[in-house]
């Protein structure tokens, strides 16, 4: 038996069991001694990599880096710095919208009713840059959600203006003239655009104060009038274009051919899938009439005056005189377009009258618009010099358009209206082509109401109503600042 040594107390007698071959088996005991170095070497990684974890995750937050719109602060900055750097990017930050028609569109967080809430941001920024998770990702920048104050009645204004677009084309039809000749009708089609989920996803893209560009999709579409929807009507318009039409004006007779009458024809529809109308533009008549009365006397010119300082008097650009205008010149046009669309000949008698001319002060500015509402008449000049006449409808007894002189303060190619402008017409949403020419008051398309009452009747609550393709026409030839005149013989 042998006898073990005391080196230590971590020594301890083993005993093993040992064979040799061709012997019996025999136990052998002897002593194994664990060394105290090995002991430790077997424990000090992982304390080591515990402690340097510890150790890293208290010291690496002044690593962390925090990302607020296109910029990248560190975490240890001050508050006052994270205000100054969240202030700057709210600023510069501008919603992008890539419009079908006017390309990328800019507008700013307060434009949409958001705004940065700073001090809840900082607050929530300082709670994540402390998780673990973001100190062992220190080289990446942490892309926090900021807070977002919303101005919810401010929000829902912007998505109605800015980010639902309809826009309107103009297609020209050809019609076949009984005489062998073609005409072109006009027809309106409009493609509607806009975001799936509007409100959500300008909230989701101001969260970060990405930069991304937003496209607007496609949401609804009218098409236009078809070749298949004209032919029932041709008959038609081959007997209102043929039949025979006599003006007398001053015992003048006039007979305008079928292919003026023919440019006085449009059609109209006033829903998808219904009914096509006949209309007979009445500005087109009046531009007619207007040419017959100046070949027979001079008509009134009106006195056009420019102020050029406000100490100063105004310098008559164009001075004024006195002619002969239609003595039923409200209704002669009204009476001749009825009288078409009963295809069984026109005969107008009409006389001239004398009356005093008008004066209209402007600021420095070759475009100006006339709006007569006795007649229901537009007329755009350029200068001293007569660029269209188109037909109007305007405010009805109860909600009179103003007279007096304007100008265009605004344009928007179309805005939602929560307010009919008839009480008989069905729910409109959308009005096309506007043109503000005072706080209130708007010049822009009318498609609700039926195209007979252009140039006849006052069916609006206020407003100036177009034909959709004359209002688009009006919204590209007329820029922001046109001086608006609005007269009436009344």
């Amino acid at each position: 038996m042998t006898k073990s040594k005391d080196y230590n107390s971590s020594a301890h007698l083993v005993t093993k069991k040992e064979n040799h071959p061709g012997s019996l088996s025999s136990t052998v005991n002897y002593e194994e001694s664990k060394d105290p170095i090995t002991c430790w070497s077997a424990w000090l990684p992982p304390v080591l990599i515990i402690a340097f974890v510890v150790i890293w995750v208290v010291i690496s937050g002044q690593f962390v880096k925090i990302q607020i719109g296109s910029s990248i602060i560190p975490a240890s900055s001050t508050d006052k710095q994270l205000q100054n750097m969240m202030e700057s990017e709210s600023r510069e930050f501008h919603f992008r919208f890539l419009t079908p028609s006017d390309g990328v569109r800019s507008y700013s967080l307060q434009d949409a009713g958001l705004r940065v809430d700073i001090p809840n941001s900082i607050k929530l920024i300082r709670e994540r840059q402390s998780t673990i998770i973001s100190r062992l990702w220190w080289w990446k920048p942490i892309c926090l959600p900021l807070v977002i104050s919303v101005n919810q009645p401010r929000l829902n204004n912007f998505i109605q203006k800015r980010t639902d677009i309809t826009v309107f084309t103009s297609k020209l039809l050809p019609i076949k003239l009984p005489y062998g000749g073609t005409t072109d009708v006009g027809a309106m089609s409009y493609q509607r655009y806009g975001l799936i989920r509007p409100a959500s996803t300008l909230i989701d893209v101001a969260l970060k104060l990405d930069s991304v560009v937003l496209k607007l999709k496609s949401l609804d579409y009218q098409s236009s009038i078809s070749q298949t929807q004209l032919t029932n009507l041709v008959p038609t318009l081959q007997k209102i274009i043929s039949q025979p039409v006599s003006i007398i004006v001053a015992g003048r007779v006039f007979h305008p051919d079928p292919q003026i009458v023919a440019g006085w024809t449009t059609l109209s529809q006033s829903a998808p899938d219904a009914k096509l109308s006949i209309v007979i533009d009445e500005g087109k008549v009046q531009s007619y009439l207007d040419g017959i009365v100046s070949g027979i006397r001079p008509q009134p010119v009106t006195e056009i005056q420019i102020k050029t300082a406000a100490n100063l008097p105004p310098k008559i650009l164009q001075p004024g005189y006195d002619g002969y205008r239609l003595s039923t010149e409200a209704v002669a046009a009204n009476d001749i377009a009825t009288g078409h669309l009963k295809s069984s000949g026109v005969v107008e008698n009409l006389t001239l009258v004398k009356v005093n001319h008008q004066t209209i002060t402007l600021k420095n500015y070759p475009k100006w618009v006339e709006v007569n509402l006795s007649d229901n008449v537009l007329k755009a000049f350029t200068g001293t010099n007569l660029v269209s006449t188109l037909a109007v409808t305007s405010g009805k007894p109860s909600s009179p358009t103003p007279t007096g002189n304007y100008f265009v303060t605004s344009k928007y190619r179309q805005l939602r209206s929560l307010k009919l402008a008839n009480s008989f017409s069905p729910v409109v949403n959308y009005v096309p082509w506007v043109e503000y020419f005072s706080k209130n008051e708007i010049i822009a398309g009318d498609y609700w109401d039926y195209s007979g009452v252009f140039g006849k009747f006052d069916e609006t609550d206020g407003m100036i109503g177009l034909m959709p393709a004359d209002a688009e026409w009006l919204y590209n030839w007329a820029p922001t600042g046109t001086p608006v005149v609005v007269v009436s013989n009344d």
